[in-house]
Formats: C-alpha cells, structure tokens, sequence
C-alpha cells in the first residue's frame, strides 16, 4: 500500500508460482468505502468484478483491462466505466454515465441498467450486444461496420445529446430491451 497517494498495488510473482496452477484473488472492501478510480489491469487472466452486494461503495471510474482474458462487471456503478480486453469477452451489468468497452477478439454483452449518455462499444470480430432495463430517452446511434448489421429496440434520434457509438468489423450489435 502506498499510503502518500493511497493506492494498493498487488503483483502477481510468475516465478513463484506454476504456470499451470489456476490462481485466484479476491480483494474485499470495507463498506461505505468511497474510492475516486478502481484501476484492474491483468495480462493472460480473466477478470471478474461483483459490485452486487456494494451498494455503498462509491466509484468516480471504473477501469479494468485484461491483455488476454474475459472481462465480466456484475452491478458495476461509476461515473465512466471503461472496459478492454485483447483476446476475450467482455459481459455483465453496469450502472453509468459513459461507458466505452474494446475487444479486439470478443464479443461484448452488457446489460444497462440506467442509460447511458455516452456509449463507445468497439469490436474487431464479435457481436455486440446491449441490454437495456427500459426504454431510454432519446438517442443517437452511430453504427459503423464492414461485414455486420445493426438490429435494435431502439428508435435512432440523431439529433439527441445522448450518443452511442458501436463499431465493428466483422459482427454485429445488437440493442434489445429487457423483457
């Protein structure tokens, strides 16, 4: 832990521990914690984050990266929520303002539970989809691909101020509503 810029660091020792043995860490919080950034970064591991039963922890931005690995969010809430994996899946529920998700090689599935007014969803060769608990007020959906198509519940408002961009190569998005 550094304590002068309060940030707690943890390194895995790749020489330490075989690389075939499946490792795992759960880090716990103290409730009604409040944190500016939870930054999760992994190379060659999937990455799970379950903020169900924090309720009361207080997120301004919610980073997590896997260089090759799943990337899962369960009841993430955080003002910017930013999600990237290179080679895996990108999946769960989020609660925010603006969210940008990137897979290189990985589909995106993502529930929302509120709408967000800022969306960048991109993939290389994966479907994206996203869930949404309701209809949402107005939005922009700029959908751009090579080889896909855009299937939505969703009306297209181009001149909203809420503005979704999905992009991808070799796939498709799709924008359904809870049912």
């Amino acid at each position: 832990v550094d304590e002068d810029d309060n940030t707690l660091d943890i390194r895995s020792q790749p020489l330490t521990v075989s690389a075939s043995q499946k490792k795992q860490l759960t880090v716990k919080l103290p409730r009604s914690t409040v944190l500016h950034e939870l930054n999760i970064d992994a190379v060659s591991a999937d990455v799970s984050v379950d903020l169900t039963e924090e309720d009361t922890l207080t997120l301004t931005e919610l980073d997590v990266s896997s260089v090759s690995g799943t990337v899962s969010v369960h009841a993430a809430n955080a003002g910017e929520i930013s999600l990237e994996t290179t080679s895996g899946a990108i999946t769960g529920s989020v609660r925010t303002d603006k969210l940008e998700a990137d897979s290189v090689s990985g589909s995106i599935d993502l529930a929302l539970e509120t709408q967000p007014k800022e969306l960048e969803a991109e993939t290389t060769s994966g479907d994206i989809t996203l869930t949404l608990a309701r209809q949402p007020e107005a939005v922009a959906i700029d959908f751009h691909t090579v080889s896909g198509q855009l299937r939505s519940d969703v009306t297209n408002s181009p001149d909203a101020p809420a503005v979704w961009k999905l992009e991808t190569v070799s796939g498709n998005a799709d924008i359904f509503l809870m049912q």
